[in-house]
């Protein structure tokens, strides 16, 4: 929910109206643990992949965005001493808490950044 978020907020302050660039296709199963991010704006398909995938597997408590070169892992992870759910980006040692926001900006931003710099075409607060 939180990447479908993400992109209607984008979608709305950056794309023009009526246009949408980026769309998640989900699998229409109640138990689907997987996603496709799409661009389907022409330059960036000719350019690279016009996709990501997210899935997450329950078994090892991992989010997997793939593939090449979107490639990132998130370890999602208990923390009962502060009494809440952790999030670390696993392919980086160094990696620290993220917010759940900041986890779907780091999956995202490629596929964003591949539609170029933008100026606020839609409104700005929700």
């Amino acid at each position: 929910m939180s990447i479908q978020e993400t992109v209607n907020t984008w979608t709305r302050i950056y794309s023009p109206p009526g246009k949408q660039e980026i769309v998640i296709d989900s699998s229409r199963e109640a138990a689907a643990t997987s996603f496709t991010v799409r661009v389907v704006s022409a330059p960036f398909v000719e350019r690279r992949g016009s996709h990501l995938q997210v899935a997450f597997d329950q078994s090892k408590n991992l989010i997997r965005v793939t593939p090449q070169p979107y490639q990132k892992t998130f370890h999602i992870y208990a923390d009962e001493a502060h009494n809440r759910v952790g999030l670390k980006q696993q392919d980086i040692p160094s990696s620290k808490d993220l917010l759940i926001e900041d986890a779907c900006r780091l999956i995202l931003e490629p596929l964003i950044d591949s539609l170029g710099n933008r100026r606020p075409i839609g409104p700005i607060d929700p």
